[in-house]
């Protein structure tokens, strides 16, 4: 295995464990991923690659709608998305060029340590140069 390969197979479980440790803080996180730009998932707190697939595309195509609407209004670069629903609210953040994350939660959960969480992972993943 090359340096390249050990260090990002290191680097994702670092994530991984944040991912981790956020869930168990905060029981009304019901799903993380985190995926690249194009919708490719890269790390789920889900095992089912197709809920982990599905919401990867929705990031992206949140992520694509806001940018684009940003732009239409000349409103600066995005920083966050929240959407609220009756039974849940998803929030997605890009963590840097390359990558965005999506958490699905409970429509009670606290925005407020839901996006505290988020930035922490923001910050793990630019950390480790993800």
């Amino acid at each position: 295995m090359s340096i390249a390969q050990n260090h990002l197979i290191n680097s994702l479980a670092s994530v991984r464990d944040e991912i981790n440790k956020i869930l168990r803080i905060n029981r009304g996180i019901k799903s993380i991923v985190i995926s690249l730009n194009d919708g490719t998932p890269v790390l789920s707190s889900t095992n089912d690659l197709r809920v982990a697939s599905l919401l990867a595309a929705v990031a992206t195509a949140l992520q694509n709608i806001a940018v684009r609407a940003g732009n239409l209004t000349n409103s600066g670069e995005l920083k966050k998305i929240i959407a609220h629903y009756i039974r849940d609210k998803i929030i997605v953040v890009s963590a840097n060029n390359n990558y965005n994350i999506l958490i699905r939660a409970s429509s009670d959960a606290p925005l407020g340590i839901i996006l505290r969480d988020i930035m922490i992972l923001v910050n793990k993943i630019k950390e480790i140069n993800m």
